[in-house]
């Protein structure tokens, strides 16, 4: 009889068993017995139905879901196993030597660039859209351009319109509004903001975006112009952020750039001095404000069109294409195919450089896998009307690249097209930089940039003042030349007065002031820490037959290397450092030299307010300072400082070395 309910075809495995066992027992009876056929206990009418429980359907359910997954996993384990045994097969070196055929390093280089064109034209482009896209929010995206006097982050700030007059200029060529801000409870507290665009003196409406400790603002329209504004010449002024004062005449241009100065001096931070250093500090400055010039040397054809080394910065667009251009304050690099203060000839060959890199597909640097075009430096003759154009590049690691030659790579490639398309291009060479950060070129331990020549020339001529000078990758050179020849015949007319004495040129680069001073004076001593452009220098030298000697000792070492190739005589001294000022201990070994005077050539106002205090403080004395507009558009000043020493040095009896140079020019 059924019992109305619907057997349960899932039970237990205990009741299976016992199932089993039951219907083996009874066909062994049978068969004993010789009783008929053999049963069927599945055709048995009178079997009763299996009453599984719950506590038992809900073990056979976990046994079924554990045996299926068993075999999910045996049979993926199998798929892996079958792809490795064919990966094996696939990429199996031969037993035998003889049949592996040896490949072309060249043919390697060319897949490897072929391969690397399409993988970073399309998949690097994607993600690099995809993290833009995820690190920056629809607000910042918004307000990208800078055309519009809006910042480029202005989430979570506050901005609004407002009417500003500024006081004064900042160190970076901006206006600067400073305002008291009262609260209950708290003293008064300054707070200023810089107002890109904005002239002291003359109301305008600004665009003001606020900060924690200060302000920004952007220049957006005035009612009373000032006489000193003008139009700026470059439609990129406020995106590129390069030429903060090309908003004002040439003559407020160098009263901003005399503020800047005199701001360095004058505004001292003396809230770590003690009473006693803070005294000092006012009659220091007090001491230099009086030698302040009060006009600034320039050359009037050199206003635009000036830069004679353009270094330029390779990166994406928005939607991944490739740009090179320069980055301004903000992190962003601006395409500037039209910059009006580099010259003609630069301007033309960085349009060329950047549709070349488009055309060839040549991706640029990406962070993540440390491979890419990073810079391009254009450096340009003015005397020959030539470049020489340096590729900075990362490869990614040395074990990736190894066996495969740069002059088989898509640079090389590039090189080629180059020289082909502009024949002003007397050579290209590429620099390997795999280190992380903005900076340019990778120096070794010796201060050197070492590069490889791809094709063309291996340095580059220029002239000034009659003197020719070797210039190679990496080397210290002005890049205003018109200004520079007007700073160089100074520091000549100056040394004059100390004929008598041992001409020394500490931070000589390439001989820019030492083969002058030898030439006018008949000797002069010229000592480097970057071992190759002591080795151009010497080249110089010969170059243009004058009787120049040079060292590649760093500055530190000034003293032991004064001593040993003029002896105990005291010589004129002329320091050119970077911008930052004398290194530390470079100062003590000066004093230990003692010098007849020291000139001190300067292109940063607040390391050289940092000196200034070091020589007064040792009782030096200031005769002069001048200045000179060798970046013109821009903050940027050049100082002349000439020191006297406290004590009073003999006659010299310095002689000229015997050893001369006479060696017929080079004609390239």
């Amino acid at each position: 009889m059924s019992s109305g309910k619907r057997d349960n075809p899932r039970s237990s495995k205990k009741s299976n068993s016992k199932r089993k066992s039951n219907s083996k027992g009874n066909s062994n009876f049978e068969r004993k017995s010789g009783s008929g056929k053999k049963s069927n206990p599945k055709r048995n009418p009178k079997r009763t139905p299996s009453k599984a429980t719950s506590s038992q359907r809900k073990q056979s359910d976990n046994s079924h879901f554990s045996n299926a997954k068993g075999r999910h996993k045996r049979n993926e384990n199998k798929r892996n196993e079958n792809k490795r045994n064919e990966n094996r097969k696939k990429y199996r070196t031969p037993h035998r030597k003889e049949e592996r055929q040896p490949e072309d390093l060249h043919e390697i280089a060319k897949k490897q660039s072929t391969e690397s064109i399409v993988e970073y034209r399309t998949d690097r482009a994607k993600k690099y859209v995809q993290r833009q896209r995820l690190d920056r929010p629809a607000e910042r995206r918004n307000t990208s351009n800078r055309d519009i006097f809006k910042p480029m982050f202005t989430s979570n700030k506050r901005q609004y319109f407002k009417k500003i007059i500024p006081q004064s200029w900042s160190s970076k060529g901006e206006g600067v509004f400073i305002q008291e801000i009262q609260r209950e409870g708290q003293n008064p507290r300054k707070k200023r903001t810089l107002i890109w665009g904005g002239i002291p003196n003359e109301e305008s409406t600004v665009s003001v975006l606020e900060g924690r400790n200060q302000n920004y603002a952007w220049f957006q329209s005035t009612e009373n112009p000032s006489s000193l504004r003008q139009d700026p010449v470059c439609d990129l002024y406020t995106k590129c952020g390069g030429c903060a004062l090309m908003h004002v005449v040439k003559e407020e241009q160098h009263n901003a750039k005399l503020e800047i100065l005199r701001g360095h001096i004058e505004r001292t931070d003396t809230r770590k001095y003690s009473d006693e250093e803070i005294e000092k500090e006012g009659k220091y400055s007090a001491t230099i404000a009086t030698k302040i010039p009060s006009n600034i040397h320039d050359v009037e054809e050199s206003q635009l069109g000036y830069r004679h080394v353009a270094k330029l910065v390779a990166g994406r667009t928005e939607i991944g294409n490739f740009r090179l251009g320069m980055r301004n304050s903000q992190g962003y690099i601006v395409p500037v195919p039209q910059c009006h203060v580099v010259t003609p000839l630069i301007r033309k060959q960085t349009a060329l450089v950047a549709h070349l890199c488009t055309e060839m597909n040549i991706f640029p640097y990406d962070s993540e896998i440390k491979k890419g075009l990073r810079h391009v430096v254009i450096r340009e003759s003015q005397h020959k009307s030539q470049t020489n154009i340096t590729l900075v590049v990362a490869l990614g690691p040395i074990e990736n690249r190894k066996g495969i030659p740069i002059a088989s790579s898509i640079w090389a490639k590039l090189a080629e097209e180059l020289m082909i398309r502009d024949g002003s291009i007397t050579g290209v060479w590429i620099h390997l930089n795999d280190r992380e950060g903005n900076r340019i070129f990778d120096f070794d331990q010796n201060g050197s940039i070492h590069a490889q020549r791809l094709t063309g020339k291996t340095s580059l001529v220029e002239k000034v003042n009659d003197l020719e000078y070797e210039i190679g990758v990496g080397d210290f050179f002005q890049v205003n030349i018109d200004t520079a020849a007007l700073l160089q015949r100074r520091v000549v007319e100056i040394s004059k007065k100390y004929a008598t004495y041992p001409m020394v040129d500490l931070y000589c680069g390439v001989g820019f002031f030492t083969l002058a001073l030898a030439q006018e004076h008949g000797f002069a001593l010229g000592i480097e820490g970057v071992r190759t452009a002591i080795e151009r220098a010497n080249v110089n030298a010969k170059r243009n037959q004058v009787n120049a000697r040079f060292k590649a000792e760093w500055a530190i070492d000034l003293g032991y290397t004064v001593k040993n190739e003029i002896g105990e005589h005291h010589p004129f001294l002329i320091v050119d450092p970077a911008r930052r000022g004398l290194e530390d201990g470079v100062f003590e070994e000066i004093i230990e030299v003692q010098p007849v005077a020291v000139l001190y050539v300067s292109c940063g106002p607040r390391g050289l307010h940092r000196d200034m205090r070091m020589f007064l403080e040792a009782g030096w004395t200031i005769d002069f300072i001048e200045s000179y507009d060798m970046f013109p558009q821009t903050p940027h000043i050049e100082t002349l400082t000439l020191f006297i020493p406290p004590y009073t040095c003999p006659k010299s009896k310095w002689r000229l070395p015997t050893r001369r140079i006479s060696v017929p020019k080079n004609e390239q």
